[in-house]
């Protein structure tokens, strides 16, 4: 079975979210695919297809394996406390290039008509072939002359205009429509699991980027005061080496 991560940050690469699964003791990673995104307020995410070399056997990779095949229930992996992905089933065939397919057929009465050389020609409007100074007349028949001598008019009567046959879809369009409705199905299966996911993210981020903003506040408040006090001890230093220099120098005149 192979995962699906509907939203990832931009700045997690393919190694960290490999080495969450592995942390946690769920499987051994062997491929992660991304899929860029937008979200609609611009900001730019990754969906992520992940396939496994193996799952670990363990009772927490099948409980978890079990939840994720469960549709009544949300399958979560904590990346970083309090921050989880939502994890889905990856329901989604990958399409493989060549790989035959049945070919969908939209007028079952509808047969290709195989055309030939005479079909395609309009004989009312073959050219009149003649030298560079013969004056050609508007009377003169249009049917070549090699072509009259050769067959009768009954021979070549006008072709009846045929009705163009109804188009078919080939192999390369099936499959283009099968892929894109596979696609299709998944995102509407997990757009109200991203919608939700997104405003809890959003809440947390602002409550994080709150606490945040109150750690640096404290921080500026202590080395202002680290600095102030700072100041007071060196303005004492300062003090104190011009008493001490004083004193020697006292001393020195005493001794003299």
């Amino acid at each position: 079975m192979s995962l699906y991560i509907p939203h990832i940050f931009a700045n997690y690469t393919k190694e960290d979210v490999a080495k969450v699964f592995d942390d946690q003791n769920i499987g051994n990673v062997k491929n992660i695919d991304f899929v860029a995104k937008m979200s609609h307020e611009g900001k730019v995410y990754n969906a992520a297809y992940i396939h496994f070399e193996e799952w670990y056997n363990t009772i927490a990779t099948r409980n978890f394996q079990a939840r994720v095949l469960d549709t009544t229930k949300e399958a979560r992996v904590m990346y970083e406390e309090p921050w989880y992905w939502i994890i889905l089933e990856n329901k989604a065939r990958k399409f493989i290039p060549g790989e035959r397919k049945p070919c969908l057929v939209l007028d079952a009465e509808a047969t290709p008509v195989k055309a030939t050389i005479a079909d395609s020609i309009d004989w009312t409007l073959a050219p009149v072939k003649c030298k560079a100074h013969q004056k050609v007349s508007p009377n003169m028949d249009i049917v070549p002359q090699k072509l009259s001598k050769q067959f009768s008019a009954e021979a070549f009567p006008t072709l009846p205009a045929k009705k163009a046959p109804a188009p078919v879809a080939n192999e390369e369009d099936t499959e283009w429509l099968d892929y894109i409705q596979e696609e299709d199905a998944q995102m509407d299966e997990v757009e109200a699991a991203i919608e939700e996911d997104d405003q809890h993210l959003v809440s947390i981020d602002s409550r994080y980027i709150q606490a945040l903003e109150e750690e640096n506040t404290i921080c500026r408040l202590l080395c202002n005061q680290y600095f102030a006090e700072y100041c007071k001890v060196f303005e004492m230093y300062k003090t104190e080496a011009i008493k001490t220099q004083a004193l020697a120098e006292a001393i020195q005149m005493i001794k003299k």
